[in-house]
């Protein structure tokens, strides 16, 4: 999907936003203050004030879905900006039947879990990002037929549809294919099952499964299996680069629960696992070996590649605490590595005023832990960022 596709979408639909009652607007303001981290990994990173700025709109007029948005960004390196077409999709029944057609670009979100969703896919969405985010869908054909209980759809994507810069690992990734996904709801359980074929991973299975006991708890989990998959991975060379290599057999499994109150508290813990992503030993080796590359800066850089591996570690765990009050919501993620004992610690403060449709949102996160905890070597150790964000 060429960008300046997504140019031509935003425009075409200006006109129409202001006249259809069926158009939104959303906008979004960001400013961002990180603290470098200084990590061997990143020998030339040094953390700068960032702004960025968002735009966009979503129209819905008949079977017709579609949503773009313009973005920009400035820190001490300049400014730059980027059109997004996140969708533009055609869905309808099929005459009087049970079955439904779906056609275009569009968000393909079967994944269930608050910090990672192994399920997500066609396009890694990132969880809880702290500045302006811009979620693309893929190109899509499915065909869905509906049972009193559940669907089932045989679906064909296309990754390659997408707007945003590509880099190495987006274009290792972009795969062509076609599956089947059957979901069911019974007695409060709510389950998925999925094959998927293409040509990157060829094939994987999934599952996901989610049951709700009681009012004020929820459990849910998925799983997923993939027999290639592309990552970086460490060659046998000392003082040789990463290299971007297709790889075999990899596993990934989400288990979590959700705990609610009537006082407005909330808490979310979930444990996931990644194999795709490195090991402790794989870090480990890395670090040692980028702080052996001191005298080659283009090798060093190399060894951070790592964290485009999926997942930053093979295990995570997470801790989610909510209270909400009226217009004020206060919120405490904390994403732990339970091997290097890593921690990173996300607070947000979050205001709503909905008589002006304005949200304003401070956040800070901090990265906690030992030296060689691959958290610690993030380029950014701390970062603040104030966020407001609107519709009309």
């Amino acid at each position: 999907m060429k960008p300046w596709l997504g140019w031509l979408a935003f425009w075409a639909l200006l006109p129409i936003g202001s006249v259809m009652a069926d158009t939104q607007w959303h906008w979004q303001l960001s400013h961002g203050q990180g603290q470098s981290s200084h990590s061997v990994l990143f020998p030339d990173y040094r953390s700068a004030d960032r702004q960025d700025a968002l735009i966009g709109l979503s129209h819905q007029q008949g079977n017709w879905r579609t949503s773009a948005s313009a973005t920009w960004e400035r820190d001490e390196s300049g400014s730059t900006g980027q059109l997004w077409l996140q969708e533009l999709v055609w869905q309808a029944p099929l005459a009087d039947s049970d079955l439904e057609l779906t056609l275009g670009k569009a968000r393909i979100d079967w994944g269930v879990g608050y910090g990672y969703r192994p399920l997500d896919l066609f396009r890694g969405y990132r969880r809880h990002p702290l500045g302006v985010q811009v979620e693309e869908g893929v190109g899509v054909a499915a065909l869905s037929h509906f049972t009193l209980d559940g669907e089932w759809t045989l679906i064909a994507t296309d990754a390659s549809w997408s707007s945003a810069p590509e880099t190495a690992m987006s274009q290792a990734s972009e795969q062509q294919g076609l599956g089947l996904r059957h979901y069911r709801m019974l007695m409060g359980h709510e389950w998925q099952l999925l094959g998927y074929y293409d040509d990157v991973r060829r094939g994987l299975i999934g599952a996901s499964y989610v049951w709700v006991p009681t009012d004020a708890l929820e459990i849910h989990g998925s799983a997923l299996y993939q027999a290639r998959f592309p990552g970086y991975q460490l060659t046998g060379q000392p003082q040789a680069p990463v290299a971007l290599t297709s790889q075999h057999d990899a596993v990934q499994a989400l288990l979590g629960l959700t705990w609610s109150h009537v006082s407005g508290h909330q808490l979310i813990l979930e444990y996931w696992f990644d194999g795709r992503a490195w090991s402790q030993s794989q870090w480990q080796s890395a670090l040692h070996r980028a702080d052996a590359a001191k005298e080659v800066p283009s090798v060093q850089r190399t060894y951070a590649a790592g964290f485009a591996n999926g997942n930053l570690t093979q295990h995570s765990l997470m801790l989610h605490w909510r209270l909400s009050a009226e217009s004020l919501e206060l919120r405490l993620d904390l994403l732990m590595d339970p091997q290097s004992q890593g921690v990173i610690a996300t607070p947000r403060l979050n205001w709503s005023f909905e008589q002006h449709s304005l949200n304003l949102e401070l956040a800070m996160r901090t990265l906690l832990g030992s030296a060689d905890s691959p958290y610690r070597n993030l380029p950014d150790k701390r970062m603040i960022f104030v966020n407001l964000t609107g519709r009309f």
